[in-house]
């Protein structure tokens, strides 16, 4: 993990790209389900894009991604 650049430097890079993927991805989810949301910059702008999301139930163990849908009325289980 070393040569991992910094979280902030991997959210930037790609940003656009990052942003076009989670919306697709997003858009593929719908109400009334569970999904697992692993860690990641992508993973986490797909998070933003289900704050408002009907009925979802999401699993996950990024703190980042559980943070981002705090104030929503998705339901968030961390282990």
């Amino acid at each position: 993990y070393a040569d991992e650049p910094p979280y902030v430097m991997r959210q930037a890079d790609n940003a656009e790209a990052k942003r076009r993927i989670a919306r697709t991805a997003a858009a593929l989810v719908g109400p009334n389900e569970a999904i697992g949301i692993d860690v990641g910059t992508t993973t986490q702008e797909m998070a933003r894009q289900l704050v408002t999301a009907r009925n979802l139930r999401v699993f996950t163990s990024s703190l980042r991604v559980a943070m981002a849908l705090a104030n929503s009325k998705v339901s968030v289980y961390t282990p």
